[in-house]
């Protein structure tokens, strides 16, 4: 337990014993009885903490924010607290990325050291942790947009959340500074050009050698990421019986189960596989040996121009994109996702976000032949009457019976309209007639066809309230026919 010791002029100084039992002394300066009492409180729930690793309190940890940098300094040299120094937002960005360095890959370690350069270009490098607010960090990315694209600055945006969530982690801070209303992450690429399979093979048939046609065929037939998966890919990872190959993924090894993926290959892909597989000199582990850099964008650009293809950006990414939405047209998209190597998610947001042309196409190809359809429907069905009568068809009755029992049936309809014959519920002219011309196409062709079922004409119209009284009176017009031996 603590006490506080009161000293001449109103100062006073805390005194408590240490995990060693040693007996410790911090002074605080001017302070009335609550202030000196708060503090102690605090003073105790870390020399708590320190002797029995416990995790301090909210309350503890905003407070140990909030203080002074000399009162941080005495508790620091008391062993209470980390050093002021690594408060600082400059020593916590150094303390940050020499831990990233263990856990992250070089591409990414890189993004992130782009992203602390831009924290320091506007805050001061001595500026404390706690001292950066949310309207600070708002006013830097509002300047960060304008320099660069949104895309980017969302990237720095996101790299940023990381950086003062790890803050929290550590201790650092209470709550991370950076405001909800900025979003991070990426930012899916307004870039929908496709390469189409025509452009694809013009390409690669002016690449100048076989490794450039083995590069641009895995990008383009295999959707494979340029260089961490195409330069990575070996010889014993094709399976040139089954039809795939094992491509691993530095990029989602991080993952369980997602370090490497099956990828089918495309019949003109095997060959130009073959060709390389062929070409290649002894002892040679890898598919690719050709080196990629910047150069690799700017000399498939030329590649393309000289084949007369419109050229993209994105280079080989564009590739990618362009196989994905290939293969979503031919396989579910779930089993695409997983050839190309990341979620449904991903693709429905970066990837497979956009029609292409030839859908439209194909949607206006089949939307004018089931306009042709029906219209050809309709003219070959009967024009009903006003009153539910069917006109302009004329039937070709086989005998003189056939026509005399239809036009029973027509009359016993009129009658039967307004509920004659003890049927409670009216039937409708209209009703009537519909049913009784449908039971007479349906007794003409049982009798001249012969057929045993006929159920389309007259079904429906048995399913409607009005049908069971009309099935009624036809039951008591034609006893003999179908339809009256049913009812």
């Amino acid at each position: 337990m603590a006490s506080i010791a009161n000293d001449a002029n109103g100062r006073k100084r805390i005194l408590w014993k240490d995990h060693n039992g040693d007996r410790r002394t911090l002074r605080i300066g001017k302070a009335n009885k609550r202030q000196a009492q708060e503090v102690k409180r605090h003073i105790e729930e870390l020399a708590q903490a320190k002797r029995f690793g416990l995790a301090l309190s909210e309350q503890t940890r905003e407070w140990l924010a909030a203080i002074s940098p000399e009162l941080h300094t005495r508790l620091a040299d008391a062993g209470l607290a980390e050093p002021v120094t690594q408060r600082l937002l400059s020593a916590f960005l150094e303390r940050f990325l020499s831990h990233k360095e263990k856990h992250v890959k070089p591409t990414s370690l890189k993004k992130l050291r782009q992203t602390t350069e831009k924290l320091l270009s506007f805050f001061d490098s001595t500026t404390p942790l706690h001292a950066i607010t949310p309207e600070a960090l708002q006013e830097w990315f509002d300047d960060l947009a304008v320099s660069v694209s949104l895309a980017t600055a969302r990237t720095h945006a996101g790299n940023a959340k990381s950086i003062f969530a790890r803050a929290v982690e550590w201790d650092l801070l209470t709550r991370s500074p950076m405001p909800a209303s900025i979003r991070g992450g990426t930012t899916a690429s307004k870039n929908t050009r496709h390469v189409s399979e025509v452009e694809l093979a013009a390409v690669i048939d002016n690449c100048p050698d076989a490794q450039w046609r083995a590069l641009v065929a895995l990008a383009g037939y295999a959707g494979l990421r340029v260089p961490s998966e195409t330069h990575g890919l070996r010889w014993d990872n094709i399976d040139w019986e089954a039809g795939h190959m094992r491509v691993r993924s530095p990029k989602t090894e991080r993952f369980d189960g997602k370090d490497s993926r099956l990828v089918p290959i495309d019949p003109k892909l095997y060959e130009i596989l073959m060709e390389g597989f062929h070409m290649a000199a002894e002892g040679q582990d890898t598919v690719l040996t050709m080196k990629h850099g910047g150069q690799s964008n700017r000399k498939l650009r030329r590649i393309v121009e000289h084949a007369g293809v419109e050229p993209w950006a994105d280079a080989f990414q564009t590739l990618r994109r362009s196989r994905e939405k290939t293969w979503s047209d031919q396989f579910p998209q779930y089993v695409v996702s997983a050839w190309i190597g990341h979620s449904m998610t991903v693709s429905g947001k970066h990837y497979a976000n956009h029609a292409l042309a030839h859908h439209f196409e194909q949607a206006s190809r089949r939307g004018a032949e089931a306009a042709q359809k029906a219209a050809q429907q309709n003219a070959a069905r009967p024009r009903m009457g006003p009153h539910g009568e069917i006109g302009d068809i004329s039937y070709a009755y086989t005998s003189d019976a056939d026509a005399n029992t239809c036009d029973a049936m027509r009359s016993t309809a009129s009658a039967r309209k307004s509920g004659a014959g003890g049927i409670r519920t009216p039937v409708s002219i209209r009703s009537a007639n519909r049913v009784y011309t449908c039971s007479c196409r349906f007794t003409l062709a049982r009798r001249n066809e012969g057929q045993r079922s006929f159920r389309q004409p007259w079904q429906t119209s048995f399913s409607r309230r009005s049908g069971l009284p009309a099935l009624r009176s036809i039951s008591r017009c034609c006893p003999s026919s179908p339809i009256g031996r049913q009812a």
